[in-house]
C-alpha cells in the first residue's frame, strides 16, 4: 500500500482539479493551486537549509497556513511538530531542546514567547512570522518562503517519520510521540467509512490542528479531495456561525465543545442541519449530553473515536446508532469496537487476557501505533511491551467487542481501600439538570487514603448547591463512591487547548485550599 502523505495532495490536484481544498474568508484555493504552493514553501524551507528528517516546529492557532506549511514540511522529506498553543516559556524550552528544530514557525500572538526562550541553544536556525506580512525583526515573513519555485517532493512514506506530537507534559517532562506516514495513513483510512468521507465534504477545523485528534481533518479530508475550513480556535458562537455560513458538513470535537454548543442560549438561533457528521473523541461524552446535542441537531451523525496520541490517535469507534441506544442502551455509555486494523485486548497485570467484563488495562496492536518516543528508549519500551501499546487506561470488554473505558490509571481514587472510578461519579452527577461541568478528583486524606471530591459548576439560569450534589449521588450510589466534598465553581475551568479538564490543575487547586 502506497503510504506516503503527501501523494494525497497530488490525487486531490489529479481527481478534482477544480474543486475548492481551502475556504474561507481570505479567499479559496483549488487543489492545484495548494498543490503549487505547497512545492514552493517545501523550496523555501529547502532554502533555509531543512532536509529530508529534520524538525520543522509550528506554534500557531488553526489557518490555511498551518495545513500549507504542514503539508509543505512533509514535502521537503522532514519532520514536522506541531506544538500546543498553550505552551509557556518552560516547556516550549524543553519540547524545542528535545527535538531540535531547524525552523520554528509562530503565529503572531507566540512571537512573544521568543523573547522568553533561548531557542538558539535549541538549534532553531530560524524564526518564520505565520502572520506577518513584513515580519519582526529577526522573524522571517512567511510570504518569503513563496519565491515562485517548486521543490520536487522527496517522497518520504512508510516508516518515516511524519509527525513528532509532544504529550504528558502535565504530569512529567514532554515526551515526544513518533508517528510515521504509515501510522498516519491507517488511521485515516479507518476513519474514511465511518465518518462518510467525500469529496462534498466541507470539514471545519474547530479543534486545534496542533492536537493529533485533527489527523482525520487534516489528511482524511485531503485523500477524499474535500474542503477545509477553519476558525482560529473554539468559540461555540464562532463555530455555529460558521457551519450556517459555509454549510459544513463535518466537524471533529470534544465532548467539552459539544457541551458548550448544545448548552449555548444562542444555539437555536443558527441552522446547523448542514453537518453530517460530528466526530468526537478525548473523553466519554455524558449520556445527558448525547440527549442535548441529538435535540439540537437532529439529523447529525455523532461518531466516537477513542485512542491517545500514540496510536494516531484512533483505537475504537462508537457508530451513530449506538448512540441513540436503539439495540443495546448500554452502549450509549462504550467507547465501541475496535476501528479498521486494529487489535484490542484488555490484559491484566500479568499481561494476560481477563475474561468479558473483567477490568484490566486497555492495550491495543496494529499498524496506527507509533514507534515509540523521541530520544526516550526506556519509556518506549515500557509503553510497548509485548507486541502491545499499554493505554494506562483501565477498562473492559463485553462479549460483543464493545469496549467500555473505566478511568484513567492514574485517575482511579482509592477511598479507604476501595477503587473508585471518576468517569462513573462523573457521568451520575451529569444526570442532575443543573450541573453543567463536573469533574471528580481524589484528594489526600489522613482518614481515607483519598477522598472523593467533586467540582461542579451551574447551568445558566440554575442554583445548585454542595448538598444538592451530595444528596444526588447519596441517592444514587454506594456509599464509598458518594464524594465525600463538593465545590461549585464559578470560575474558569483549568483546559487543555484539546478541550479536557486539567485535573491536574484541580488537584493542585483543592488540595491546597482543604
Amino acid at each position: 500500500m502506497h503510504t506516503q502523505l503527501t501523494a494525497a495532495i497530488r490525487r486531490a490536484a489529479q481527481i478534482n482539479p477544480t474543486g475548492p481544498a481551502v475556504a474561507g474568508p481570505e479567499g479559496t484555493l483549488s487543489w492545484p493551486e495548494l498543490m503549487r504552493r505547497v512545492a514552493q514553501v517545501a523550496f523555501g524551507l529547502q532554502a533555509l537549509g531543512v532536509d529530508a528528517g529534520d524538525r520543522v516546529a509550528i506554534l500557531s492557532a488553526n489557518s490555511a497556513r498551518f495545513l500549507e506549511l504542514y503539508y509543505a514540511v512533509l514535502w521537503t522529506g522532514a519532520i514536522a511538530v506541531p506544538l500546543n498553543t498553550r505552551t509557556g516559556p518552560h516547556e516550549l524550552e524543553i519540547v524545542l531542546a528535545d527535538c531540535k528544530p531547524v525552523v520554528l514557525a509562530l503565529g503572531g500572538e507566540f512571537e512573544s514567547l521568543v523573547s522568553m526562550v533561548p531557542v538558539a541553544r535549541s538549534g532553531v536556525r530560524h524564526l518564520v512570522s505565520m502572520d506577518r506580512a513584513t515580519a519582526a525583526s529577526g522573524l522571517l515573513p512567511y510570504e518569503s518562503l513563496l519565491t515562485g519555485e517548486e521543490r520536487v517532493d522527496a517522497g518520504r512514506s512508510g516508516d518515516d517519520t511524519a509527525a513528532i506530537y509532544y504529550t504528558g507534559g502535565t504530569t512529567g517532562a514532554p515526551k515526544g510521540v513518533m508517528l510515521s506516514h504509515a501510522n498516519i495513513m491507517a488511521h485515516c483510512l479507518g476513519m474514511c467509512f465511518p465518518l462518510a468521507l467525500s469529496r462534498s465534504m466541507k470539514h471545519l477545523h474547530a479543534s486545534p490542528m496542533f492536537h493529533v485528534a485533527d489527523t482525520a481533518g487534516i489528511f482524511a479530508t485531503t485523500m477524499v479531495s474535500g474542503t477545509h475550513y477553519f476558525v482560529p480556535r473554539f468559540d461555540a458562537v464562532m463555530v455555529m456561525d460558521e457551519i450556517e455560513r459555509s454549510g459544513i458538513t463535518h466537524i471533529s470535537l470534544v465532548p467539552t465543545m459539544i457541551n458548550r454548543i448544545a448548552s449555548s442560549p444562542r444555539a437555536r438561533e443558527f441552522d446547523l442541519s448542514s453537518v453530517q457528521t460530528i466526530y468526537y473523541g478525548g473523553s466519554p461524552m455524558p449520556e445527558r449530553v448525547i440527549d442535548d446535542i441529538i435535540s439540537l441537531m437532529p439529523v447529525t451523525r455523532l461518531v466516537q473515536g477513542y485512542g491517545l496520541t500514540e496510536s494516531s490517535p484512533t483505537l475504537s469507534i462508537l457508530q451513530h446508532e449506538d448512540h441513540l441506544g436503539l439495540t443495546d442502551r448500554r452502549r450509549r455509555r462504550s467507547a465501541g469496537q475496535a476501528s479498521l486494523g486494529v487489535e484490542l485486548a484488555i490484559l491484566d497485570e500479568n499481561g494476560e487476557s481477563v475474561r468479558p467484563g473483567e477490568n484490566g488495562e486497555i492495550c491495543a496492536r496494529g499498524a496506527n501505533i507509533t514507534a515509540g518516543y523521541w530520544n526516550r528508549p526506556e519509556q518506549t519500551s515500557e509503553a510497548l511491551t509485548g507486541g502491545w501499546l499499554h493505554t494506562g487506561d483501565i477498562g473492559f470488554m463485553d462479549e460483543n467487542g464493545f469496549l467500555y473505558v473505566v478511568d484513567r490509571i492514574k485517575d482511579l481514587i482509592i477511598s479507604g481501600g476501595e477503587n473508585v472510578y471518576s468517569i462513573e461519579v462523573e457521568n451520575l452527577i451529569y444526570q442532575h439538570p443543573a450541573v453543567q461541568m463536573c469533574a471528580v478528583i481524589g484528594l489526600p486524606s489522613p482518614s481515607w487514603g483519598e477522598s472523593v471530591h467533586a467540582v461542579v459548576s451551574c447551568k445558566e439560569g440554575f442554583f445548585i448547591s454542595a448538598e444538592d450534589v451530595l444528596q444526588h449521588c447519596r441517592e444514587r450510589l454506594a456509599r464509598y463512591k458518594v464524594p465525600k466534598s463538593v465545590s461549585i465553581r464559578n470560575r474558569d475551568w483549568p483546559m487543555s487547548a484539546a478541550g479536557k479538564v486539567l485535573k491536574t490543575e484541580l488537584r493542585k487547586e483543592y488540595s491546597s485550599s482543604t
